[in-house]
């Protein structure tokens, strides 16, 4: 099944959650979380549905009961490696492999546009739309403060 718009969950940690602890040191359990607070309460749903897609390090989530991608869950963890929605950060939708470094998570390579298409369109109209169209995706070393979840991307 796929998930509903009633299932979609903001990617930012909320204060006012409950959770057994608000830092991650390791990574979380095999299976798959719905919200950071899942992450943080070590409550991951059953992820035998699900195989993970990896195509040029960017991570696609597959749900094999539908044959669908789901791209709406906040991350999933193999058992080794924790991999995180960045369609927040990111002008893509996939999941990325992370590593925790002292209380973040750091993501090797985002897909970033910094010509913001909307941005772009909103100050010049049209030919803004089309100037930032055909600028070209860059790749960018990521933290995300796993507490805020605050980005800060590390651009040349």
């Amino acid at each position: 099944m796929k998930t509903s718009n009633n299932d979609k969950i903001a990617m930012i940690f909320d204060t006012n959650q409950n959770a057994k602890s608000k830092t991650i040191t390791v990574f979380p359990s095999k299976g798959i979380y719905l919200t950071y607070a899942d992450v943080l309460n070590g409550k991951p749903l059953d992820d035998s549905n699900f195989e993970i897609k990896n195509i040029k390090e960017r991570f696609h989530l597959l749900n094999i009961t539908i044959d669908s991608e789901e791209l709406n869950y906040y991350g999933f963890s193999d058992g080794e490696v924790f991999y995180i929605n960045v369609l927040k950060y990111s002008s893509a939708k996939y999941y990325a492999k992370i590593e925790i470094i002292e209380g973040k998570y750091y993501i090797e390579n985002v897909v970033y546009n910094p010509n913001d298409t909307i941005a772009m369109g909103a100050m010049f109209g049209l030919i803004g739309v089309a100037i930032a169209s055909v600028a070209s995706d860059s790749s960018v070393p990521m933290l995300i403060d796993c507490y805020s979840g605050r980005p800060s991307l590390f651009i040349k």
